[in-house]
């Protein structure tokens, strides 16, 4: 087995380890229903998770189905998402209702090339609901697991916005577990939003052991 592939093995064993004693239990999680994921994800974005946590289950009883969403008036959708902030995503909710309800029938599609012609979803949701609905190998790259890939395994890139750098997404790509691909992807979110912070927590860490950021800090 070459180094890169033992270290990337090592990786997801560890993480997936961690997570099946650190994982953080969101209800959205626990559904395979690509209208309540799709809706959990939008709102995720840039609002902390706890908070859509908390108004989630309101505004899914409001609007059970993207068929209510769809007809809904775009100030009930408003009134319903005004707590998380960020008001603005009340028009690109309704008119990402509005499509899935006229072009596929209320159905969401079930690849990534579909989902993204659907207003609202951007790669992230995208692959988010093709992972976490229809067990797709299809990672998810934000700013928190940027963070962690450049820490542990220190890739880096020169864009601007290196969440949107295939390097990421296909260094994530090319990791095999014996677990659910989605187990692996939620530990990686889980690790990076609570222990690989900006300030990160290394010694309640992992991935310490082969982290190359933290054997740099440490080396005598």
């Amino acid at each position: 087995m070459s180094s890169i592939l033992a270290l990337r093995t090592g990786f997801a064993k560890a993480l997936e380890r961690w997570y099946t004693s650190n994982k953080r239990q969101f209800f959205w999680r626990k559904t395979r229903n690509p209208y309540e994921i799709w809706l959990a994800e939008v709102l995720l974005q840039r609002t902390r998770a706890d908070l859509v946590e908390r108004e989630l289950p309101q505004i899914m009883e409001r609007f059970p189905d993207v068929h209510s969403l769809a007809r809904a008036p775009i100030h009930e959708i408003e009134d319903s998402i005004k707590r998380l902030g960020l008001i603005h995503r009340s028009m690109y909710i309704k008119k990402g209702a509005e499509y899935v309800t006229s072009a596929y029938r209320g159905v969401f599609p079930k690849t990534v090339d579909e989902l993204l012609s659907i207003p609202s979803i951007g790669n992230y949701v995208a692959n988010a609901i093709t992972a976490f609905v229809y067990n797709q190998k299809t990672p998810i790259v934000d700013v928190n697991v940027v963070r962690l890939l450049t820490r542990v395994f220190n890739i880096k890139s020169n864009r601007k916005r290196p969440h949107t750098d295939p390097i990421f997404y296909n260094f994530l790509l090319g990791i095999d577990t014996d677990y659910d691909y989605k187990i692996l992807l939620y530990a990686i979110l889980d690790l990076a939003s609570t222990v690989c912070t900006k300030i990160p927590k290394c010694k309640n860490c992992p991935l310490r052991g082969f982290c190359l950021a933290h054997q740099k800090d440490h080396m005598v």
